[in-house]
């Protein structure tokens, strides 16, 4: 399940290099994320839990699973999401493919 997470994040960058021609500060944004992810969710302020479990959905990788393994009671704005682990990263690699085959089809060559 991480590594469909981690591909969707590829795909959206990915993607949005149809798109822009400087891809560099959408990486620093993943990886920003991805430090977000080295610690707890639920030591972050509630708008940034709402950002890594929804809409970057880099809880799913490692705290949400965690906390359903070890059976600990949900501490963050979410509660007792290690069982939708398998589905949101099904979803959100959907969507990253979908969006990384609409962008790919609005590409233009530079003739050269």
């Amino acid at each position: 399940m991480v590594s469909l997470i981690y591909s969707g994040f590829f795909l959206f960058v990915g993607g949005s290099a149809f798109l822009v021609t400087r891809t560099g500060l959408l990486f620093q944004v993943m990886y920003f994320f991805r430090e977000v992810s080295y610690y707890p969710i639920s030591i972050f302020p509630r708008a940034i839990q709402v950002i890594v479990t929804l809409a970057v959905p880099y809880g799913f990788i490692n705290f949400y699973p965690l906390e359903g393994l070890l059976g600990k009671e949900g501490h963050g704005a979410f509660r007792n999401l290690f069982c939708w682990t398998p589905a949101a990263a099904l979803a959100f690699f959907a969507i990253a493919c979908l969006f990384f085959t609409k962008s790919a089809k609005c590409y233009k060559s530079s003739g050269s």
